[in-house]
């Protein structure tokens, strides 16, 4: 899953869109159908990387768990450095909450594990 959200953002960057964030989720099916959480924030961007950056903090996620973030990062897509990105309002630290991850968030850090090979 991460390798292939690595790839969406070089079409995102070329398009030239902005990235919007709706009302998050949280929880056993978050973020889809998870339980609603009213963050009142909105975070837009013409990079998408720092958009979701920023999000991820503001979610209170640890940023080293995304793993699409961290392989953009690593071939220089967008901006991952948070001491970086521009963010204009609030402070994160004052807009942050503590999401509760989805139920399968074990399985889906299973790309950050070594690789076994037979």
């Amino acid at each position: 899953m991460n390798y292939n959200l690595f790839f969406d953002p070089q079409n995102w960057l070329r398009s030239g869109r902005l990235g919007d964030r709706r009302p998050g989720g949280h929880g056993r099916d978050g973020p889809v159908s998870g339980t609603p959480v009213p963050s009142r924030i909105a975070i837009a961007s013409l990079d998408y990387i720092a958009a979701d950056r920023v999000g991820v903090e503001a979610m209170g996620i640890d940023p080293r768990w995304v793993g699409y973030l961290q392989y953009c990062e690593q071939v220089g897509i967008g901006n991952y450095d948070i001491s970086k990105i521009e963010v204009r309002g609030e402070k994160i630290a004052a807009v942050a909450r503590k999401y509760r991850l989805h139920s399968n968030t074990e399985r889906n850090l299973q790309w950050m594990a070594p690789l076994v090979t037979q």
